[in-house]
């Protein structure tokens, strides 16, 4: 598979951790990478085949940390505004 060779040589040449997919046709350049990349890069080990993590800020916090943290300033929005509340 072409496109998996190129990205497995991203990958092992300039030790690349990610990249972005663009969408050029709709809704089939997704589905075509789902159905057909994803399941090749999985084989080649170089796509996850399961999340440990439920979300994006446990992956930079740690298991557990679903939230913000208390002290930072958006927790203040948690239940609804209170804009008449300091930010400190």
């Amino acid at each position: 598979m072409q496109v998996a060779d190129a990205i497995e040589g991203w990958v092992r040449d300039t030790d690349l951790d990610g990249f972005n997919l663009r969408q050029f046709l709709t809704p089939g350049t997704a589905e075509d990478f789902v159905e057909y990349l994803v399941p090749e890069l999985q084989r080649r080990g170089l796509y996850r085949t399961e999340y440990a993590e439920s979300t994006f800020r446990e992956r930079l916090y740690g298991a557990g940390n679903t939230r913000l943290f208390d002290r930072h300033p958006g927790a203040r929005y948690r239940g609804g505004a209170h804009l008449d509340e300091p930010v400190e």
